[in-house]
């Protein structure tokens, strides 16, 4: 209802402005031409000629009027086709589009000035009034084709996605009255239903199988939310309210009064409406095109970045959250490919948490780690228990190199990894969390940090011999060929000249 009554606005100023044009284009030459017939204008050759037009004009307005109903049924077809491929909003994009209306208002006015004129200007001669006729004519038929390639290019997903994007980054620069309830309710509405047309282009291309514009979907999605954090502690407080805008958004179905409240107190219902999308976006493509999966957990991943840097702790932890359901989702449905993308992103993720310093966050993305290496491996997925066992010791070389307090607490979630979640250490579970440990423990040795390779040795020592040498010569031979499968740059054996030195010195402590 709202946004038929701004359009009514819209369109009401419109004819307002055109009835002032065209009042004005009917009028002025129209008083020219009384003044020529009375003498007070010089009669020059061209004038004369001009008069004399008046017979060869009487077709004008059947030609301006089949220029008008061309532009308007070329104009319908083609916003009816991208609102069906794309989006609905095509709609009201090209009913706000300035331009459109322009043009349309130059062919109307046109028409009716063709129709009108002759009538106002039948007792006396009308050389300025054939004159505009006729520019107004060839104007009509000269912008036909250049009013073509302008709906063609303003219906173009990557310019709806960036004018989507614009409105919703507009919306959330105004000074918002904090006592005014209507206003914000209705900033909040449009927002949301900006991200939703955002989506909705992403979802129908999917299926289209044009990954070009679903990258550009992720994009807009990932800019608003980066745009968004800079700008959350300048809103008011009633902008975080939920109570109005949650009903029939599915977004925000089937959420207890606690979870509200939740909500509401840690300003999450936009960073919970752009993430959900991100991760619908996720599902959607999860057996469809890789690409997507892995440009999906950049943005979050850079989303969760800046939200450390702004100290947004509220959207920060719901992006760890997302991380969670998009590594579930890929285990779950046995996604190998989505699951080591996500995990790349998530252990970039976490570096970057070691240095902010965020101890909380980075324990919580070790026990992740840990949890999905896991449940990997429950489903039959040693690669990514692979990936995750050695992700989690590449993170806890960077929270040792940054001095961070948590290090003894991953250090005990990472040698806890080869815990099974239901049947007990396997070999071949054992032997893959091994490897990491073993070459975590070369990297404190080359440290000079004896004493946490120690306490890896502790974990291994009770290890067959046999086992403990055939892990000694993998590392050292340092080819992981499983990881080729996915990454052909990815080694996680690689250890430079002085950690295999340390790795021999490592393994020489089991024949004491």
């Amino acid at each position: 209802m709202k946004k038929q009554v701004k359009h009514y606005k819209l369109w009401a100023v419109f004819f307002m402005e055109l009835l002032l044009l065209f009042s004005l284009l009917l009028f002025i030459p129209f008083i020219l031409d009384k003044l020529y017939t009375l003498s007070l204008i010089p009669e020059l050759p061209f004038l004369r000629l001009l008069a004399s037009l008046d017979e060869h004009l009487h077709f004008a307005p059947k030609i301006l009027a089949g220029v008008l109903g061309i532009a308007i049924i070329g104009a319908a077809i083609i916003v009816e086709l991208a609102a069906n491929r794309y989006t609905s909003k095509a709609v009201d994009l090209f009913i706000e589009d300035k331009t459109s209306l322009h043009i349309l208002g130059l062919f109307i006015i046109s028409c009716l000035h063709s129709l009108w004129a002759p009538i106002l200007s039948a007792h006396q001669q009308s050389p300025f009034t054939n004159l505009l006729n006729i520019l107004l004519l060839t104007a009509s038929f000269m912008l036909i084709m250049p009013y073509g390639v302008h709906l063609f290019h303003f219906l173009k997903p990557g310019n709806m996605l960036q004018k989507l994007g614009g409105s919703v980054r507009t919306i959330l620069d105004e000074k918002m009255n904090p006592y005014d309830d209507i206003s914000l309710k209705s900033n909040q509405y449009k927002v949301i239903d900006g991200i939703g047309s955002i989506s909705d282009i992403g979802l129908n291309e999917i299926h289209n199988n044009d990954r070009s514009i679903v990258f550009l979907t992720v994009d807009a999605l990932e800019q608003i939310l980066l745009d968004y954090i800079e700008i959350k502690k300048q809103l008011p407080p009633a902008w975080f309210s939920v109570s109005e805008i949650s009903e029939g958004d599915p977004d925000f179905m089937n959420l207890t009064e606690d979870a509200f409240r939740l909500i509401e107190r840690r300003k999450l219902w936009f960073d919970r409406k752009v993430l959900n999308q991100l991760s619908l976006l996720y599902r959607e493509t999860l057996e469809k095109d890789y690409g997507v999966n892995k440009r999906i957990s950049m943005a979050l991943r850079r989303v969760g970045v800046k939200a450390a840097l702004w100290q947004d702790y509220g959207t920060l932890d719901y992006v760890v959250s997302t991380f969670s359901l998009m590594l579930y989702i890929s285990i779950s449905s046995g996604g190998v490919q989505p699951a080591y993308n996500a995990l790349f992103q998530y252990r970039i993720f976490a570096e970057a948490l070691a240095e902010q310093g965020l101890e909380d966050q980075l324990i919580q993305t070790g026990e992740n780690s840990r949890f999905y290496g896991q449940l990997a491996d429950r489903h039959k997925m040693p690669l990514i228990h692979e990936f995750a066992a050695f992700n989690l010791g590449d993170i806890i070389r960077r929270v040792y190199l940054s001095s961070s307090p948590s290090l003894d607490r991953l250090l005990e979630i990472f040698l806890a990894m080869d815990r099974h979640i239901e049947t007990g250490d396997s070999e071949h579970t054992t032997r893959i969390v091994r490897k990491a440990q073993a070459k975590l423990a070369a990297f404190f040795l080359n440290q000079n940090a004896e004493h946490y390779a120690r306490t890896i040795f502790q974990k291994m020592k009770s290890d067959p011999l046999p086992r403990l040498i055939s892990i000694k010569e993998e590392l050292v031979e340092g080819k992981n060929e499983c990881c080729y499968l996915i990454d052909p740059l990815v080694n996680l054996y690689f250890m430079d000249t002085q950690e295999k030195i340390a790795l021999e010195r490592f393994f020489s402590w089991f024949a004491e």
